[in-house]
């Protein structure tokens, strides 16, 4: 059980199962990564980040270390580092409609936990190429190069909304910095 304070102020826990406030979070190259290391691999083991023919764990991961927060009250993502137990990325979510990005960016899947549970918990065997082609997504994302912004498009392909990469935490060995950017 964890709690964690958005940078709004606002208490999100993960005691409810499903939660509406945890958020899975995976790149396009790691889905591609997880498919090459097993076709067969489970949506369920993708997200408990074992998977069950080859008894290991997390070998197609490129984050395990990392947990997302989705906050209901300002729309807020707050990057999470498990071994530290402390933000690493704060991303804001932008009214403005975004331009667009190029063929740089990497594709995101992110969906909450609650949006989830329906298709995971009527199907035990649910492939992650299931999860990605049939199940119905209401955007799909794409995040710049750099990590800074992250591009909603709705299910017509036209930008809907941006998150901006807020703020940043450092550990330099000894003490955090915090980094603002300008949003």
């Amino acid at each position: 059980m964890a709690r964690y304070q958005c940078k709004c102020g606002h208490i999100m826990h993960d005691t409810d199962d499903p939660s509406e406030y945890v958020l899975e979070v995976y790149t396009g190259s790691e889905i591609e990564d997880a498919l090459k290391y097993n076709p067969d691999l489970l949506w369920f083991h993708l997200l408990q980040g074992w998977d069950e023919k080859q008894q290991c764990m997390k070998q197609y991961m490129h984050h395990p270390e990392a947990f997302y927060w989705y906050c209901t009250k300002c729309k807020r993502v707050t990057e999470v580092d498990v071994q530290a137990l402390h933000g690493t990325r704060v991303y804001k979510r932008i009214a403005k409609i975004p331009k667009g990005c190029d063929e740089s960016w990497d594709t995101l899947y992110a969906v909450r936990e609650v949006d989830i549970f329906p298709y995971t918990d009527a199907n035990d065997d649910l492939t992650e190429d299931e999860y990605i082609n049939r199940i119905p997504h209401k955007y799909s994302y794409k995040i710049s190069p750099d990590k800074s912004r992250v591009i909603a498009y709705d299910n017509e392909g036209k930008p809907a909304f941006e998150y901006a990469l807020e703020r940043e935490y450092h550990w330099d060995g000894d003490a955090y910095t915090i980094e603002d950017h300008k949003v």
